[in-house]
């Protein structure tokens, strides 16, 4: 069974961050800071939806030498 509640406040809804995919241009690209294995997941996964949904497209691979960068290029 599910418990009614009365006067719950809303909570404040997640700030969704925004990449600049559609700004680049070929051969340009754009960094991340990855907070954890799911940012970069969250990433990764909005560039193979945009490579298919789209004309454009997008290849994400981590910098050498960092634990939580990665870079995001526009290939076509």
């Amino acid at each position: 069974m599910y418990k009614i509640v009365d006067n719950l406040p809303i909570p404040e809804a997640r700030k969704r961050r925004s990449y600049p995919f559609r700004s680049l241009k070929v051969g340009q690209c754009f960094l991340v800071d990855c907070e954890d294995k799911n940012h970069e997941r969250s990433v990764r996964s909005t560039a193979h939806r945009l490579s298919n949904t789209t004309d454009n497209r997008y290849t994400v691979r981590r910098i050498p030498d960092t634990e939580t960068q990665v870079g995001v290029w526009r290939t076509e």
